[in-house]
C-alpha cells in the first residue's frame, strides 16, 4: 500500500496458491487478484481504480448489495449476512458488520438493513475475520474459533470497544486497521486486550 496518516481496511492475503484481497485501497501492487472481497461501498473500502488494476480474466468479487451500484459494468457476486460460499481451497461465511449510533449530522452510518458484510474466511484451519465498519454487535458473540480478526479502532468503535469485541471473539491474533496513525491507537488497543491474544501491530509495507 502506499503511504498515508490513515492505516486503511485494506489486506492482502495470499493462501493455498491464490491471492485475496479485502477492500483493496491505494494499492501499487502489480499483482492480480483471484478474489476481491468488499464489505460495502464507502470510498475507503471501494476504490473501483484499485480493483480494475487488481482484476484478470477470472477474478471474483465479492460483495454486499450496497456495492453493487459503485460496481456498475462488473461481474459480481452479491451477497449478504448468513450466506456461505465454497470457492477452491477456500470457504467465506457473510457476517454481520453494522452500527446502531447516529455520526455524521446525526446519520445511522452502516444501518443494519443495508446488509452490509463482514467475512469470515476460511483456509484449512485458518480462519480470518474482516469485520468491516461496525460496531461491537451482539452477533459477535457466536462468532468462535478465529485465528486471525482484522478490527477497526477508530470511528465506528473506538478503542475500548474494540478490545472488548476481540476479548469476545477470542481470535488468536488480533490486528487493528483502520486508525488514524502515530497516535499510539495500536498501543492503547493491545493494552486493553487480553494477554492470551497476540496483537499484531502492522506497517503499510507489510
Amino acid at each position: 500500500m502506499m503511504g498515508m496518516d490513515f492505516f486503511p481496511p485494506s489486506f492482502k492475503i495470499v493462501a493455498g496458491g491464490k491471492t485475496i484481497y479485502l477492500d483493496p485501497l491505494l494499492t501499487d501492487d502489480t499483482n492480480t487478484a483471484d478474489y476481491i472481497f468488499i464489505t460495502h461501498e464507502h470510498a475507503d473500502h471501494l476504490s473501483i481504480a484499485d480493483i480494475k488494476k487488481l482484476m484478470k480474466a477470472d477474478t471474483v468479487i465479492v460483495c454486499s448489495k450496497t456495492s453493487v451500484e459503485p460496481l456498475a459494468g462488473l461481474t459480481v457476486k452479491v451477497v449478504k449476512p448468513g450466506d456461505i460460499l465454497k470457492f477452491d481451497g477456500l470457504e467465506c461465511e457473510v457476517v454481520p458488520s453494522y452500527t446502531t449510533r447516529p455520526g455524521f449530522l446525526g446519520m445511522i452510518s452502516h444501518p443494519k438493513d443495508s446488509l452490509q458484510a463482514g467475512y469470515i474466511l476460511t483456509f484449512g484451519k485458518v480462519r480470518i475475520y474482516t469485520m468491516g465498519d461496525t460496531e461491537f454487535i451482539p452477533e459477535m458473540k457466536s462468532i468462535s474459533n478465529i485465528t486471525v480478526a482484522l478490527t477497526p479502532i477508530f470511528f465506528c468503535m473506538d478503542i475500548p470497544e474494540a478490545a472488548n469485541a476481540v476479548n469476545t471473539i477470542k481470535p488468536e491474533i488480533a490486528v487493528p486497521m483502520h486508525y488514524i496513525m502515530g497516535q499510539s491507537n495500536a498501543q492503547k488497543f493491545a493494552e486493553l486486550a487480553d494477554l492470551d491474544i497476540e496483537v499484531k501491530t502492522l506497517t503499510l509495507e507489510n
